[in-house]
């Protein structure tokens, strides 16, 4: 969606004291998420400090947006005061300032929360980073790829060969037939 001429003027999309109560409400969101997904009575896992870090990031989008919208009801406010300047208006364009300043106070409000929350989050990723993942995701070929180095499913008999030196037949449909734990062979039945 574009954002509207700043020419033109248009009511703002909500009041200072709107934009507060939001901002409440979304800092209520995250505390209601964060308890539910870090226990108080352990240390957190790693998954939940990942959970932990999702909601947080999935509110710090949504304070942007807020932020965004906040921004563009400024700048109408302040366009609005610049052109009606003239006149016997005093009183109104002090009211006009007034409610400025209050849009501006919401701003602050809402970039003080925002500076936190990306600073919790920074915490939250070198924490995981810091724990490091036990089992690394990309560690997993994909399937008919034979690139992986020194597979644990390989019949064990040669440390880091890519194929067996078994039969050459249909050595790359080998590592489909044995998708767990079969490779021990007979002891495992």
């Amino acid at each position: 969606m574009s954002v509207a001429d700043p020419r033109a003027p248009r009511a703002p999309r909500r009041s200072p004291r709107k934009y507060e109560e939001e901002l409440r409400r979304q800092e209520l969101a995250v505390s209601r998420a964060l308890v539910q997904v870090v226990p108080t009575e352990r240390r957190p896992k790693t998954s939940e400090l990942a959970a932990a870090r999702r909601a947080l990031s999935h509110a710090l989008h949504e304070l942007r947006q807020l932020h965004q919208e906040l921004t563009v009801d400024i700048t109408q406010a302040a366009g609005r005061e610049r052109p009606g300047s003239g006149g016997g208006a005093g009183g109104a364009g002090k009211l006009r300032q007034s409610a400025l300043d209050q849009y501006e106070a919401a701003r602050d409000a809402l970039d003080e929360v925002m500076e936190r929350w990306e600073r919790r989050c920074d915490q939250l990723s070198a924490e995981i980073d810091r724990r490091g993942p036990r089992h690394p995701p990309p560690a997993r070929p994909p399937a008919g790829s034979g690139s992986g180095s020194g597979s644990r499913s390989s019949s064990g008999s040669g440390s880091s060969s890519r194929s067996g030196s078994g039969s050459g037949s249909g050595s790359a449909a080998r590592p489909r037939q044995r998708p767990r734990g079969s490779s021990r062979g007979p002891r495992e039945r």
